[in-house]
């Protein structure tokens, strides 16, 4: 098979995924969805490892956030940290109290 007929056989690919998403309504409708369900569960996950951040950032860029969003969400998960820590100093210093 030459070039030319891999390229071809690439583009009749791609036609045929436009297709199964014109026929089935999938596609670009899907993505607000996920989008909003992705939201809803990371606005309560505090920040982790920043290896684990560099992905998400990919998965913003997949998602089509923009920077706004992205800002909100970090936002929401530093105060998610923010009680997590909170409510661990709570505990110790009760601990310490009944001691």
């Amino acid at each position: 098979m030459d070039l030319s007929e891999k390229q071809k056989a690439k583009e009749d690919k791609i036609d045929d995924d436009d297709d199964y998403d014109d026929e089935y309504g999938q596609g670009d409708s899907v993505i607000p969805h996920i989008k909003q369900t992705l939201i809803l569960f990371l606005k309560n996950i505090p920040l982790s490892d920043p290896k684990n951040e560099d992905i998400l950032n990919v998965i913003f860029n997949l998602m089509r956030f923009n920077p706004a969003e992205i800002q909100q969400l970090k936002l929401d998960r530093i105060n998610a940290q923010n009680k997590v820590s909170s409510k661990g100093k709570i505990g110790s210093a009760r601990k310490q109290n009944s001691t």
